[in-house]
């Protein structure tokens, strides 16, 4: 939920990547109330995403200012988030069982599109959403968002091995304890 927010409301850009900004003027600069901007941050605090440098003020992490860094990851987050009805899973699945129908999916019962379009996918979904220039703006967020994940490798533990001071330990024998592949 708070990374969909922290993109969703552009949070993530309004945070200068060379210094930190206070809650207030945070808040001003993505139309939100401090006391919203402040809870939503801290929560972000919780997972790494964001960091309080002293009382008052919000800096990027290293996680946080990848969604700067790098402007596809806004794309998968909210392709992930808005377009992917995961949270309608187990209804779909209570619905439709195991289903292969492309028209027996989450998705299908997530969205007010299908019951305009009950025979449609999820491609033609993507395709036709919106009218006018945002017609078919969850395709182009797919597309981008494909491009940005496939750019990148599936390495769970990247963050470890390159993030943290290893040197700072001096004398020390670490140990990989993680499976072989």
């Amino acid at each position: 939920m708070i990374l969909h927010a922290v993109v969703r409301f552009g949070i993530a850009d309004a945070v200068p990547l060379d210094e930190p900004i206070t809650f207030e003027a945070l808040a001003k600069k993505v139309g939100l109330s401090t006391d919203r901007v402040t809870r939503l941050v801290r929560h972000g605090m919780t997972n790494n995403l964001f960091e309080e440098p002293r009382a008052g003020y919000v800096g990027h992490t290293g996680l946080s200012s990848l969604i700067v860094r790098e402007p596809l990851s806004k794309s998968w987050i909210l392709h992930n988030f808005e377009d992917i009805a995961t949270t309608k899973f187990v209804e779909a699945y209570d619905k439709f069982g195991e289903s292969d129908e492309p028209t027996e999916t989450a998705t299908h019962i997530s969205s007010d599109y299908f019951a305009k379009n009950p025979k449609d996918n999820v491609w033609k979904f993507f395709e036709n959403d919106s009218e006018g220039e945002k017609k078919g703006f969850r395709m182009h967020r797919f597309a981008e968002a494909m491009v940005w994940a496939s750019g990148h490798q599936n390495n769970d533990h990247i963050d470890l091995v390159q993030g943290f001071d290893w040197s700072s330990l001096g004398e020390a024998t670490v140990a990989d304890v993680g499976p072989l592949i």
